[in-house]
C-alpha cells in the first residue's frame, strides 16, 4: 500500500504533478518545493517571536480580517514549510532513485546498443545539475538568514559571521556574510578540526577571544595566533581577514555537534560597545536559532556529501595496497 502510494512521487515515476506542463518543469517541482519550505520554517522561525497572536486577533474585526490574521500567523508558515520539505525531499528523493535505475538500466543495454551512451550521459548531466541548482539555492538561503542576523545584531564592515559543517573529521564552509566584500568571499573551504577558534569551540561549545592583539601590531598578532591556536605565520598571513576577536558557538543537533557558527571582528573594541554587550547579543541569538541552524547544517551536509566522496581519495584500494606491501615486506 505505501510503495503504490510512493509512485506517484517523482517525474521519472508513474504519476506526473504537472502534466502538460511537460517534464523539464516537472523535474524542478520538488527542488522548488524544498527550497519554498526551507525559506518558510526560516522565516517562520525568524518572526515568531515577535507576532503577538491574541493582540492581532483581538483586533481583527471582519472575516477578511481574521484570515489576514491566520495568513500571517509565523506558525502557519513553519507548519506549511515543514509539509513541503517532506514533499519535496520525497519527490526528490524518488527521482533520483529512478533516474539511476534508468541509468543502471541502459547501461545493461549498452554493449547492444551503443548508441544510447548520449541518453545515458543526458540523465547524468541533467541529475548533477539538479544537484548543483539545490546546492546553490540551500547557500543563499543559508546566506539570506546570516545577512538578517547581521542587521539584526548591528554588525559593520569590521564584521563577519560563518557557519561551518563538519564532515570526515573536517570543517566545511557552509556559508557565510559581511558587509565588507574582502571579508565576504570564501578563499578557503576546508578547516582542521583542531584548529583555531572554530575548533575551541567544537570541543568546549562556546569560544570567546578578547585578548588577541590587533594586526596592526603584526608581530605580536602572530606569536598569539601561534601559541593560541596552533597557526603558523604563512597560515595567519594568507588570511584575508585579520581578526582579533572572536565570538565562536557549536550548532547541536539531538546532543551531537553538528559544526560551527563564527562573529569575528578586526575591531578590539568589538566586545567592548557600552552600549550593547554584543556578546550576549549574539549567544542569545544562537540559542533562539539552534534548530533552524542544525536544519541548515543537516541540509547543507546531505547536499554536499557526494561531492566529498567523490574528491576524496579511494581509501578502501589504498588500505588494501597498504596491507599488501606489509604482507610482502613480512
Amino acid at each position: 500500500m505505501r510503495k503504490g502510494f510512493f509512485k506517484h512521487f517523482g517525474f521519472s515515476g508513474e504519476g506526473n504533478p504537472l502534466g502538460d506542463l511537460g517534464t523539464k518543469l516537472n523535474s524542478s517541482l520538488y527542488i522548488v518545493m524544498t527550497v519554498v519550505g526551507t525559506v518558510l520554517l526560516a522565516f517562520g522561525g525568524a518572526f515568531a517571536s515577535g507576532f503577538k497572536l491574541d493582540e492581532e486577533w483581538s483586533a481583527a474585526t471582519t472575516l477578511w480580517s481574521h484570515a489576514s490574521v491566520i495568513f500571517r500567523y509565523p506558525v502557519v508558515w513553519m507548519i506549511a514549510g515543514t509539509g513541503l520539505s517532506v514533499l519535496g525531499g520525497i519527490g526528490n528523493y524518488i527521482d533520483s532513485n529512478a533516474q539511476r535505475s534508468t541509468i543502471d538500466s541502459l547501461r545493461l543495454q549498452n554493449n547492444s546498443i551503443p548508441d544510447l551512451n548520449n541518453e545515458i550521459n543526458g540523465y547524468q548531466e541533467t541529475i548533477e545539475s539538479l544537484k548543483s541548482s539545490l546546492r546553490l539555492l540551500h547557500t543563499e538561503l543559508v546566506t539570506t538568514h546570516l545577512k538578517a542576523a547581521y542587521k539584526s545584531l548591528g554588525l559593520t564592515t569590521h564584521e563577519r559571521v560563518s557557519i561551518y559543517y563538519e564532515h570526515g573529521s573536517d570543517f566545511y564552509l557552509l556559508a557565510r556574510h559581511s558587509k565588507n566584500p574582502v571579508y565576504a568571499k570564501s578563499h578557503r573551504q576546508k578547516f582542521a578540526l583542531n584548529q583555531g577558534v572554530i575548533g575551541q569551540a567544537w570541543q568546549h561549545q562556546q569560544h570567546v577571544e578578547r585578548h588577541c592583539p590587533g594586526f596592526i601590531n603584526r608581530a605580536e598578532y602572530l606569536v598569539y595566533m601561534g601559541k593560541t591556536y596552533g597557526f603558523k605565520d604563512a597560515q595567519t598571513l594568507g588570511f584575508a581577514m585579520k581578526s582579533c576577536r572572536y565570538v565562536a558557538i557549536a550548532i547541536s543537533d539531538a546532543d551531537s555537534h553538528t559544526g560551527v557558527i563564527v562573529f569575528e571582528s578586526t575591531n578590539e573594541d568589538f566586545l567592548n560597545v557600552s552600549a550593547k554587550c554584543i556578546e550576549t547579543e549574539i549567544v542569545a541569538y544562537c540559542s533562539e536559532y539552534q534548530g533552524i541552524h542544525s536544519k541548515f547544517l543537516r541540509d547543507g551536509l546531505e547536499l554536499n556529501r557526494e561531492a566529498h566522496i567523490k574528491s576524496a581519495p579511494d581509501s578502501v584500494e589504498k588500505d588494501f595496497l597498504k596491507d599488501f606491501k606489509k604482507g610482502g615486506a613480512k
